[in-house]
């Protein structure tokens, strides 16, 4: 049995909106850790699916996940009002087409007891659907910026251009440090993730990073990033 003195709380955000092919794999790894996550909190964004079963059948399997339906809002609204109600220490985002690794919870837990953050980024694998081939994983951290703990700025201009990595899915937040600065996702734009990362870089006055690949970032043909672009995006 894991013990959780003076473990952090975690709470885990999952955007949900018609992806009945992929949310069972996603939630099977939240629910499956070996160490749990304190809150899962599924935002159904008006899926016209089978999503909205799949989410209700885990409620009600764990106790600790949490169900909202709303009507389509988009990505950036799910993620807000699942911050709203989350009372976890940390904060972390993954999206319902994804999938993490088992020992997520742990290995953060780990780190976060040694280390009080404000923001811990962690590296990712990648899976392509059809078995394209991928060249290069674009969501690894530099080993040379592990085990060193700066503020945000600094973390930055370490990364940039070659190793930052834009994805809000790729790290884990102190919620107090979100709510204090008031970060959170702009509405109705594509890539929101950019401005929410650079908003907690600008911010954050401790953070670190793990090799560790603890997110499976699936490549699938119809999603916003494998799509086409247009003038909105």
């Amino acid at each position: 049995m894991v013990m959780k003195m003076n473990r952090e709380s975690i709470s885990v955000i999952v955007p949900v909106y018609n992806v009945e092919e992929y949310l069972e794999q996603c939630l099977d790894s939240l629910c499956k850790q070996i160490e749990v996550f304190d809150e899962v909190i599924l935002v159904n964004d008006g899926s016209t699916d089978a999503s909205q079963r799949i989410c209700e059948k885990y409620c009600y399997l764990n106790k600790n996940f949490i169900l909202i339906n709303q009507r389509n809002q988009g990505l950036s609204s799910a993620r807000n009002n699942g911050l709203k109600i989350a009372k976890s220490n940390y904060i972390l985002f993954v999206d319902s087409d994804d999938y993490v690794c088992l020992d997520m919870a742990h290995i953060i837990k780990n780190k976060l007891v040694t280390e009080k953050l404000d923001v811990l980024y962690y590296s990712a694998n990648i899976i392509v659907e059809n078995n394209k081939k991928i060249v290069n994983n674009i969501y690894l951290r530099s080993k040379s910026l592990c085990g060193k703990k700066m503020t945000g700025v600094e973390f930055f201009s370490q990364m940039f251009p070659k190793q930052y990595i834009v994805s809000a899915c790729l790290a884990v937040y102190k919620r107090e440090f979100l709510i204090a600065n008031d970060i959170v996702f702009p509405y109705g734009i594509y890539y929101e993730d950019n401005f929410f990362s650079i908003s907690v870089l600008a911010y954050a006055q401790s953070v670190a990073c793990i090799s560790n690949k603890l997110y499976i970032r699936r490549y699938r043909n119809d999603s916003i990033m494998m799509s086409k672009i247009n003038k909105k995006k």
